[in-house]
């Protein structure tokens, strides 16, 4: 068996694994909204809220119905 890593924002450990000839996928990831607490905190508040999941369906809908 082979290991398989990923790293996110770990430059050292994705550079230490590479040295040792472990295949690394690195993940450009952030906090979300920044890391700022209040964004957070409104992001948190409206996960699954129903009204922007039906907004984000009807978006997909609209552009996958779009004819250039």
């Amino acid at each position: 068996m082979s290991l398989r890593v990923a790293t996110a924002g770990l430059d050292l450990m994705a550079d230490a694994l590479r040295q040792q000839s472990v295949p690394v996928e690195e993940i450009d990831w952030s906090p979300p909204a920044d890391g700022e607490a209040e964004d957070v905190r409104l992001l948190v508040a409206a996960y699954g809220d129903e009204r922007i999941e039906a907004g984000n369906r009807e978006a997909i809908e609209r552009l996958q119905a779009a004819r250039p």
